[in-house]
C-alpha cells in the first residue's frame, strides 16, 4: 500500500495507475479483490473520502486478465463516459466504475466500511498488503491449512506446501540433533551444569534469528525481492560474527572489556532500528 502512495505522488495531474493480474470470474477473484483493497487503503491514505472512493476506481476484463485503474483525480461524469465507449468498443469487460457495481465485495471496499471484522468473513485473506506485510500473492489463512488444505495449497499459495515441508524436515533435524544429545547428555550429568551453556547458546541463537528476519523483512522491501535480503542479512551477519569471535579470542576478557562490547553491540542495535 505503501508503494501505491509512491507510484500517486509520482503522477501528472490526471495521471492513471494501472495495474494487471490473472483474473477468473469461477475460482480466481482474489487478485483483484486485493488491488480494489490496496487501491481503496491508498486513496484514502491520500485524502478521498470514502464516499468518493468508487469515482476513482475502474477494473476491466479481457479473457483470464483483470486490469485495475485508479487516479487520485476523480473522473468527471464526462471522462468516465468517454471512457466507457471507448472500453466496450475495444472488447473489454467492464467490472467496476463510477456507476458500475461488481459485487458486494467490491462495493464494501470501495465503501469505506472494510473493516478487520469484515475481511475475516471472507473465505480468501485479501486485507490490503503493507510494507510490514508485503505478500501479495498469500491469500490463505494459516487455520485453512487444517480445515481446506487443498484449496490453501492450489494456485499462489502453492509454495506454502513447500515451506510446510521445510518446517517439518527443520523440526525433524532439531530432534535429531539437539533435542536426542540434549536428553542423552542429562542421563549423564546433572541439569545444574548442563542447563546454563545450552541456555546461553539458546538465548546466542535466538538473538541471531530474531536479528535476521527483522532486518531481511526491511531488506526485502529496500532491495526488491526475499533473496536478496537473505543474501545480504546472512552474509554480513556471518562475516561479522566471524570477525567477532576472532577478535575475542580464547582467553575470557576482563569485565570492563565485556562490558563496553555489550553496550556497543546494544547501541548499534538501536541505532539500525531507528
Amino acid at each position: 500500500m505503501e508503494a501505491w502512495g509512491d507510484f500517486y505522488r509520482a503522477l501528472k495531474p490526471g495521471g492513471l495507475l494501472s495495474i494487471s493480474r490473472w483474473y477468473d470470474p469461477v475460482g480466481h477473484r482474489g487478485e483483484l479483490y486485493r488491488l480494489v483493497a490496496i487501491a481503496a487503503s491508498a486513496l484514502q491514505h491520500k485524502g478521498v473520502s470514502a464516499t468518493e472512493l468508487s469515482k476513482h476506481v475502474v477494473a476491466v476484463n479481457v479473457d483470464k486478465i483483470v486490469t485495475v485503474i485508479t487516479r487520485p483525480d476523480a473522473f468527471t461524469n464526462a471522462q468516465w463516459q468517454a471512457a466507457q465507449a471507448r472500453l466496450l468498443g475495444q472488447g473489454f469487460k467492464i467490472l467496476l466504475g463510477p456507476d458500475v457495481i461488481f459485487d458486494a465485495v467490491t462495493s464494501t471496499l470501495l465503501s469505506g466500511k472494510a473493516d478487520a471484522a469484515f475481511f475475516a468473513s471472507l473465505p480468501e485473506n485479501i486485507t490490503p498488503s503493507t510494507d510490514d506485510n508485503p505478500f501479495f500473492f498469500y491469500t490463505a489463512r494459516f487455520k485453512d491449512l487444517v480445515s481446506k488444505p487443498i484449496s490453501t495449497l492450489s494456485k499462489n499459495n502453492a509454495a506454502i506446501s513447500t515451506t510446510l515441508m521445510l518446517v517439518v524436515l527443520a523440526l525433524c533435524a532439531c530432534g535429531y540433533y539437539i533435542v536426542n544429545p540434549f536428553v542423552r547428555l542429562a542421563r549423564r550429568m546433572p541439569l545444574s551444569t548442563l542447563t546454563p551453556p545450552v541456555a546461553y547458546f539458546c538465548a546466542i541463537g535466538m538473538g541471531f534469528m530474531l536479528i535476521e528476519i527483522s532486518q531481511m523483512q526491511r531488506l526485502m522491501v529496500f532491495l526488491g525481492h526475499p533473496v536478496y535480503g537473505l543474501s545480504v542479512v546472512l552474509f554480513t551477519i556471518l562475516l561479522f560474527s566471524g570477525i567477532g569471535s576472532a577478535m575475542v579470542g580464547a582467553r575470557f576478557p576482563r569485565p570492563g572489556v565485556v562490558i563496553a562490547r555489550v553496550v556497543a553491540l546494544l547501541t548499534t542495535l538501536v541505532a539500525a532500528g531507528y
